[in-house]
């Protein structure tokens, strides 16, 4: 039997990934739990990534999607005391990263992202007031 060349393997992985994405796509319209871990996990990871390619961010301590009392996911870093421009402009490009991946993932955002005081929210907010934007 002859081995796959490479554009049948790109299409066996593409026709996985559709399939993939259309399982998702068919829990986002039955509003399964699972969705919601779902797009948990891609806020969870836009904060992540953005985190973890920005010199000036700081540095990822932890992210965990299990659900709490008060969030269902939550991505730990840790900050200096004293914060420039630049690390505060860093800071809140972080703090957007979930809400801008789930834009990319779903077309839209959800509502309430943690506690009024302590939601991702609350947080740009702030600290886009620090920056003066």
């Amino acid at each position: 039997m002859a081995r796959p060349n490479a554009r049948q393997r790109a299409a066996r992985l593409r026709a996985r990934q559709e399939a993939e994405f259309k399982r998702l796509e068919r829990l986002a319209l039955a509003w399964d739990p699972a969705y919601n871990k779902c797009r948990v996990t891609i806020h969870e990871t836009g904060h992540c990534f953005l985190l973890w390619n920005q010199r000036a961010a700081g540095v990822l301590e932890s992210t965990t999607v299990v659900p709490a009392e008060t969030t269902d996911g939550l991505t730990r870093s840790e900050w200096p005391w004293q914060l420039t421009r630049a690390q505060l402009t860093a800071m809140l490009r972080v703090q957007l990263g979930g809400r801008c991946a789930e834009e990319i993932a779903f077309g839209g955002v959800s509502m309430g992202h943690g506690t009024p005081e302590a939601g991702d929210e609350h947080k740009w907010r702030r600290t886009a007031r620090a920056v003066n934007i």
